[in-house]
């Protein structure tokens, strides 16, 4: 009897495992300090590490011959077993959350058929009040438009829903000419660039290659945007195909591996920039370089192909790519790429790439957004993942230039979504929230809407919000709020995609499914 009772304190450590657990969760919820994939990390680790130390301890103390033991150890390997039989992981939400359906449910895209192109007999035409919209985060690449004057009384001029149908997976964005929308979508075993016609939504023409990009976290498919110069379009698929084409007929003109010369690996979660396009000259027309980033470190940071023929002109830089887009600017006076590698950012000569200023930004985890150039030879640069947020100045240094801390913060911690900039004030999402920050220091104006892992973009001086439920936002931000001015329920299914604005026409997609509104403009 006495050996029965000193065997409690057996299953009263038991019972205390899962209540540190989850202290040690609650206080890690409860930390700001942390962000929310960090904290979803951190709590898993903390779930997992409890069910082990459980496990152990009543295999060990509390079991109580060798047939329970056997039994007890037995029982995990049959459960994952069978729950791996039962389910498979499909990508996570922006914070981690992993999704799980049926083993034996197929991808959505390898649900659908090829596409069925219809070449025009003529010439597409651009609909009434449209705008080209050529580039990953719009014309400027800056990530706003300008010259478009939305309504914003959405409950008496409602969006007018144009047209909408499924899409392959990818996480890229659309982009348009004229009359002509293209994006890049994964159909089976294919990886597709698509033309639709912007008023209708029937697809122009589809050229394919036979790849697939999959990954257990980010989901499968293209990341980058396409680029529109002149009437040829430039992609980049997730495995590092380069490719350019005619933009009215998708007939290839060339193609290059960026990956193979020299030989470098893709990064974890694919290759993700979008082509920026150097004009030979300033405000050259299709005369120029495409510039897209290298493969996984180490290797070129930078790679830079001829417009007309796809031949390398130049590489630059040793420190490996990040998954963000370089950006054409000006500095001190000068035409100059800047980019966001893996551990650096750096200021480039576009002629031959060599390296005007570097900046260190350690950290092992993925920076995604793009710099953004403010003016006054200034440069914000963001990023989630603990390494924050960074405005840099660049300042004259013998033959080159250096770049400056102004200041530095985690007020805009931007995991891979991009800020927008109006009034010495920078909008965007932090760590899932809708916030803006104060550009003079770094401080935190406000955080309002929570919308998880979205997209912004700037529209004169309002902004449109994708949240990552699908769901449209029209937000009227300033320097003291924000107020949201109407909600469209535009897709209902993870979305990680950034919208394209034509003018007043609104495209949005997802790795489902692909829709375009009419929205109300003054």
């Amino acid at each position: 009897m006495e050996s029965k009772r000193r065997g409690w304190w057996r299953w009263i450590v038991l019972g205390l495992l899962p209540v540190i657990g989850y202290g040690i969760i609650r206080l890690v919820w409860l930390n700001d300090g942390l962000e929310e994939n960090m904290r979803g990390m951190t709590s898993a680790l903390t779930i997992a590490m409890t069910i082990l130390l459980s496990f152990l301890w009543t295999l060990i103390f509390i079991t109580p011959n060798w047939k329970w033991r056997l039994a007890v150890g037995v029982a995990p390997f049959v459960f994952f077993t069978v729950f791996f039989s039962l389910f498979k992981f499909t990508g996570s939400e922006g914070n981690g959350t992993p999704n799980l359906v049926w083993r034996w449910e197929k991808a959505a895209d390898e649900t659908l058929g090829k596409i069925k192109a219809e070449a025009p007999k003529e010439k597409i035409k651009a609909p009434e009040g449209s705008q080209d919209f050529l580039r990953f985060l719009g014309n400027s690449g800056q990530n706003r438009v300008d010259g478009v004057t939305l309504d914003r009384d959405w409950k008496a001029k409602p969006p007018r829903e144009v047209w909408r149908h499924e899409v392959g997976a990818a996480w890229t964005g659309f982009v348009v000419s004229g009359g002509i929308a293209l994006t890049q979508e994964q159909r089976g075993p294919d990886e597709l660039v698509v033309a639709y016609e912007l008023a209708s939504g029937k697809p122009l023409w589809s050229h394919s290659r036979a790849v697939r990009f999959s990954e257990s976290q980010g989901g499968d498919g293209p990341r980058a945007t396409p680029t529109i110069v002149g009437e040829r379009v430039f992609v980049m698929g997730a495995t590092g195909w380069l490719a350019c084409h005619e933009l009215a007929s998708g007939k290839m003109v060339w193609e290059k591996d960026v990956l193979a010369d020299p030989v470098a690996k893709n990064p974890l979660w694919a290759k993700s920039c979008s082509p920026l396009f150097v004009p030979e000259k300033p405000g050259g027309k299709d005369e120029g370089k495409i510039i897209v980033s290298g493969g996984d470190k180490p290797g070129p940071a930078l790679l830079a192909f001829d417009s007309k023929t796809g031949s390398k002109v130049w590489q630059a830089g040793e420190d490996g790519a990040s998954y963000a887009t370089p950006v054409l600017t000006m500095l001190l006076g000068k035409e100059v790429v800047v980019s966001v590698n893996a551990t650096t950012v750096t200021v480039h000569d576009p002629v031959a790439g060599k390296i005007l200023a570097t900046h260190p930004w350690e950290g092992n985890w993925p920076k995604c957004s793009d710099p953004i150039p403010i003016g006054g030879d200034k440069i914000l640069v963001t990023a989630g993942y603990q390494m924050g947020d960074h405005l840099l100045q660049a300042k004259a240094a013998g033959d080159g230039m250096m770049l400056e801390v102004v200041w530095s913060g985690k007020g805009m911690r931007t995991g891979f979504n991009n800020v927008t900039v109006r009034d010495n004030v920078a909008y965007g999402i932090d760590d899932s929230i809708l916030a803006a920050i104060d550009l003079k220091d770094g401080k935190r104006l406000w955080k309002s809407e929570r919308v998880g892992s979205g997209q912004v973009l700037g529209v004169g001086d309002l902004l449109l919000v994708q949240t990552e439920p699908g769901t449209i936002l029209l937000v009227e931000g300033t320097a003291k709020q924000s107020k949201v001015l109407g909600k469209l329920k535009a897709l209902d299914s993870k979305t990680w995609t950034n919208l394209c604005l034509a003018g007043k026409w609104l495209v949005a997609r997802n790795d489902r499914e692909a829709v375009c509104y009419e929205l109300p403009v003054k």
